[in-house]
């Protein structure tokens, strides 16, 4: 009885393992696909369009993207 309960504790635990190395790998890929992400302070009052395109992207429903 004891030899098939460590041989099920044993797949068990490689179950386990490949669970958690897929885990592993699916956040890494995420991490890789992700863009670049920057917080920059800058002065407002120099700087009018940054507060405009903030402005503009608190009034849309959808995510709002800038490329200049």
């Amino acid at each position: 009885m004891a030899v098939p309960m460590a041989i099920k504790e044993a797949a068990e635990m490689v179950i386990e393992l490949i669970r958690k190395e897929n885990l592993f790998a699916n956040i890494e890929g995420s991490l890789r696909r992700m863009a670049e992400v920057r917080i920059e302070v800058t002065n407002q009052d120099k700087n009018g369009i940054v507060e405009a395109l903030a402005k503009a992207c608190l009034l849309r429903n959808t995510l709002f993207r800038a490329y200049w």
